[in-house]
């Protein structure tokens, strides 16, 4: 009769029997496959991205003495456009000189933005505007209102925004002034803001190479109620000489 030695009668060790499990095995494969393979570089491609003024959003909307021809809108006028999509759908700035503005000319801008409480709150903390009518819920909602208004100056500073992509973007040297600002409506958060704006008045500068253009702003609420307007003085570029 044949001898078995013991280390047969005991069977494999738990080093030997996790050799041989399938998994064990597999990693095996893996293991040594990788020894062989070549190591791949990824290279680094610096891609470069515009500034955001450069950044234009064309939109070419515009009526005179009350005819709106038909033009070309390439953005949406949803307020939700991304930087990504802006990238990707960007022009040369888009603004007009001194010479294509018309008195009596109305401009409706497409773009138009949904004001959320964030939206209120944000540029009440970098203003340091601590009005409870903005900001207070329980405050506004025992005011004749109800609810909590729109910073005003939120208002109007989201419809010169809105403007600059058919009026002013990068033809002009600086905006010179706002007047006669009104109110007569209050927006509330959830308002979609939209605007225009018509030109009332342009003359030259005294050497001839600027403008000054005027324009009345005028910015309504999703249901076309009028909640803010004013005037918008600008010195403008020249083309000729902004080519110079």
């Amino acid at each position: 009769m044949e001898s078995v030695s013991s280390a047969a009668l005991e069977g494999p060790t738990p080093t030997e029997r996790s050799n041989t499990t399938p998994i064990a095995a597999a990693v095996a494969t893996a293991v040594a496959a990788s020894a062989s393979v070549t190591p791949i570089r990824i290279r680094s491609t610096r891609v470069a991205i515009p500034p955001l003024e450069t950044i234009a959003y064309r939109t070419t909307h515009r009526s005179i003495g009350g005819v709106s021809p038909s033009g070309d809108a390439n953005v949406p006028a949803s307020a939700s456009t991304t930087f990504l999509s802006a990238l990707c759908d960007s022009e040369p700035m888009s603004g007009l000189y001194y010479e294509e503005f018309t008195v009596g000319e109305t401009i409706e801008h497409e773009r138009r933005r949904t004001i959320s409480e964030s939206d209120n709150q944000r540029f009440c903390d970098m203003t340091m505007n601590q009005q409870p009518l903005h900001l207070d819920a329980a405050f506004a909602g025992e005011t004749e209102f109800g609810e909590r208004l729109v910073n005003g100056l939120y208002t109007m500073s989201l419809a010169v925004g809105v403007s600059i992509p058919e009026t002013t973007d990068g033809t002009i040297v600086a905006n010179l002034s706002y007047d006669d600002v009104e109110h007569p409506r209050p927006v509330f958060h959830g308002d979609t803001i939209r605007a225009r704006s018509t030109v009332t008045d342009k003359r030259e500068t005294s050497d001839g190479e600027r403008g000054i253009v005027t324009m009345r702003v005028e910015v309504f609420n999703q249901d076309d109620h009028l909640v803010c307007e004013f005037d918008r003085t600008v010195l403008s570029l020249k083309r000729e000489h902004a080519e110079e």
